[in-house]
């Protein structure tokens, strides 16, 4: 009935009130019908959303980089479990001056659980940042310790390129240019360009496996 309604009404070109009710009124139908509902913190706030009946668990992702405000949006949705998910270690949201509810919570003293192994980063990227902020309570896990790991692909470029190692830094002399408000490096952007090329015909044009960070 719900739908026929709003269908109807759509048909008929009518914006009225009475048609924003009864969409919010589908919505929430929908949202009281299923079992797991995904959102963004920024759509948490949703009229529909707040509308409809809480719900029993919340999970919050990426916890330690939202904002306490963007943070609270999410929490308002449960009624009983609230899991914040996030690591405290990445660059924090960049609002210097407003605290961060995980922050808050940690700081207060309240019970963090770590997962402590990473299954992502050849042991040699992972160094640095496991001794040096997670003060070696990270680890690697059995994944990425295997020789084979990285292969077919990784066995292609060591064989075409003798110099390079899963971790390899390459120091470019070179400048930066301003342009208003913003920095850039035509050097390195062209080398960037010309590494990218050389190992994508390298590689026999490999399923996309590469990189760019600026």
């Amino acid at each position: 009935m719900l739908c026929q309604n709003v269908a109807n009404e759509s048909k008929g070109g009518t914006k009225s009130h009475a048609m924003n009710t009864t969409r919010q009124q589908l919505e929430c139908h929908i949202l009281d019908s299923v079992h797991i509902v995904m959102t963004t913190l920024g759509t948490a706030g949703n009229r529909a959303l707040e509308a409809c009946n809480k719900f029993e668990v919340v999970v919050i992702d990426e916890a330690a980089q939202s904002v306490e405000p963007s943070t609270l949006a999410g929490l308002q949705l449960g009624s009983s479990h609230a899991i914040l998910v996030g690591d405290p270690q990445q660059l924090p949201p960049q609002y210097f001056h407003v605290w961060k509810e995980y922050q808050r919570l940690e700081e207060a003293g309240h019970e963090v659980h770590m997962l402590n192994t990473q299954y992502r980063m050849h042991p040699s990227i992972s160094d640095f940042p496991r001794r040096i902020f997670y003060d070696g309570k990270l680890l690697d896990g059995p994944n990425v310790k295997n020789p084979e790991y990285g292969n077919p692909l990784k066995k292609v470029i060591f064989q075409k390129f003798h110099s390079f190692e899963p971790f390899t830094v390459l120091d470019l002399e070179s400048t930066e240019e301003r342009g208003g408000t913003s920095l850039s490096n035509t050097t390195e952007a062209q080398f960037a360009l010309h590494l990218f090329n050389n190992l994508k015909i390298a590689t026999g044009g490999f399923p996309p496996s590469h990189g760019l960070l600026s």
